[in-house]
């Protein structure tokens, strides 16, 4: 069970991921445009 388990948060948890690293990369661009933040690229 503990096998299975893992097999499935695995790549549960690394698509969480990827989503959160989209959000910031989207909030660092809105913040970037508004020009609070100097633009990374």
């Amino acid at each position: 069970m503990r096998v299975a388990e893992g097999a499935i948060q695995g790549p549960a948890i690394q698509a969480a991921m990827q989503g959160a690293m989209q959000a910031a990369i989207q909030a660092r661009r809105a913040s970037a445009r508004g020009g609070s933040q100097a633009p990374r690229r």
